[in-house]
Parts: structure tokens; sequence; C-alpha cells
């Protein structure tokens, strides 16, 4: 968060490398929220919007999650709504920027072993279809047909979402970034927040390692790192990152959440000197030096544990 990388600007492709002296709006945060903030500001007429990231975009931990976009557990009215416009935004998304958000409606299916879950699920169901989702009930039968490789004969029932599936976390951010910077946004890659500056209990703008950007409004978006940049300005944050491992190296594979290649880290089943060997010098100071570079040395260490056998 307040750690600034050497690497260069992305400004060939648009991203810019001068931090200007003053914005009405400040974004802490270039994930996949701050790049949504700033591309619906500016879809709401506020081009006068900066964002700032400490590393690389997507640097965080939007590179590894996992993409669903589902409505799975979207319980009240907001989440619901949220759910689908996002679902709706992303299969259109590329027309508007050109980048694809490698959004795949490959079906959402949830599953009841249990008269409880089942009836959970169908309310749930009645609640979806309300708010414009359509999530069918399905028999067991169908369940198995849909993914053969389950054992469906304790399966009561299903639910299935047709058009839900997954996206590209990274895709999706670089998108509703090229979004925002199109309405008028400033984007800043390796640009670290050090402070919060303010005046009579508001905030007035932020302090960075490239300068002072006066601000009428300043967005906390920095994921894992919230709580840290909201106790600059006083707030407290309910957050705490975690440090926990996931899962094991298997070289270049077809995952199930992409249909590209991709290297899927998965950490669990290692050794602890193993994982203490990825992390190398991170260990210890993990959340200030958490990026995309931790990827990297994951698949040397896979590497070099395979070359040992």
């Amino acid at each position: 968060m307040a750690h600034a990388q050497d690497g260069s600007s992305m400004s060939d492709e648009g991203f810019s490398s001068s931090t200007p002296g003053r914005a009405q709006v400040v974004i802490i945060g270039g994930g996949i929220i701050g790049n949504s903030v700033a591309y619906h500001l500016t879809k709401l007429g506020w081009n006068d919007v900066v964002l700032l990231e400490r590393d690389r975009l997507t640097s965080g931990t939007t590179w590894h999650a996992a993409g669903l976009v589902v409505s799975g557990g979207m319980t009240t009215q907001t989440l619901a709504w949220m759910a689908k416009y996002s679902r709706d935004l992303y299969e259109v998304l590329e027309e508007e920027t050109g980048l694809s958000t490698g959004f795949r409606p490959v079906g959402y299916l949830q599953t009841a072993s249990t008269k409880e879950r089942a009836h959970k699920l169908r309310r749930e169901a009645d609640f979806m279809r309300l708010m414009g989702i359509d999530r069918e009930e399905i028999s067991g039968a169908e369940v198995a047909a849909l993914w053969p490789q389950i054992d469906a004969s304790e399966v009561i029932t299903g639910f299935y979402t047709a058009n839900e599936g997954r996206a590209d976390p990274y895709n999706v951010a670089m998108s509703l970034a090229k979004g925002a910077r199109l309405g008028g946004a400033q984007i800043l890659e390796g640009v670290g927040v050090l402070g919060i500056t303010q005046e009579d209990d508001r905030v007035t703008g932020v302090v960075t390692d490239g300068g002072v950007i006066e601000a009428d409004y300043v967005v906390n978006c920095a994921g894992m790192w919230a709580r840290q940049v909201g106790a600059m300005a006083g707030v407290s944050v309910p957050l705490q990152a975690i440090e926990h491992n996931i899962g094991t190296i298997l070289a270049r594979i077809k995952t199930k959440y992409r249909e590209n290649k991709a290297a899927l880290a998965v950490l669990a089943g290692m050794a602890s000197a193993h994982v203490a060997a990825m992390l190398g010098n991170h260990r210890g100071n993990l959340l200030n030096k958490f990026d995309l570079r931790l990827v990297d040395q994951a698949i040397h260490c896979h590497r070099d544990i395979r070359s040992q056998r």
C-alpha cells in the first residue's frame, strides 16, 4: 500500500505516468473494484477522476480470484441486482472497450442432498426469479447429466441458472479500466499512497510517493489493504488479510476457471519448507510485497521441486 514499485507505467496502453496536483475524485486501488468505481463514475459524468495503483493493475487480490459470475447467496435485492447487473455488463463490455472480459455463460449449478437445503435453495430460487434471474429447479438425474463427474445418488434436487458462469478477473478489470479511461479518468500505476490529508474532519487529498494530490473525494478500493488505507484517515475498516496456502502447482494446464492455458498455483500438500521457499523474502512482510511476482516464484519453486525428484 505504501510500497511503490519501480516498474514503468503502461503509458503505451493509455495509462498515465504523471501525477496531477488535483482531482475531483481519487480512487486508491487498481483492482476490479477500483476500476469499476472509476468506470461507473465516468458513466455518471465525473471525468476528473484519478485512480492510483501502487504496483500494476490487478496485482493485489484480483489476479488470483476464481472469476465466478453467479448469484448464489445473493439474497437481498441489492446483492441480487448487483449480480445480474455485473453478469449483463461483462457480457457486452467488450463492445464498448474492445477488450474481452472472458465471460463464459457455462451455467451455474447448485445441489441439495437434504430437505433443509432443498427448501433453502427453493426459496432463494423464487426470490431470484422475482429479481429477473431465471433459476430452474431440476431433478437429480438432470444434475448428473449436466455434471457427469458427480455422484448424484443422494442428490434430492438441483437448481440451474443457465446464463451465469465465469469471467477472467484480470480481463474484466482491464476492460473496465479502458472504459474508465475512455470516459476521461486518469489511471496511474506504480504510485503508492503514503497518507491521506484532512482539514476540519474532512478528507482533502492524498500524499503519494509522486507528490500530493488534492481531492474532493477519496475512495478506498484497496482490497486487503483497505484497513491500512482507512487508518490513514482515522477510519476503522473491519478487515484483516490472512496468509494461507492455496493449492499445488500443476504445470500449464486447462483450468476449470479459464479456457486458456494457465499455470494453476496450488500450494496445499507441499511441505512447509517448500512453501517458505516459494515465498522467500516475502514471508513476514507478505501484505506489502504481495503482487503478481509471487506466481512466477511459485512456478519456479515447482520446477525446482520436480527437478529434485
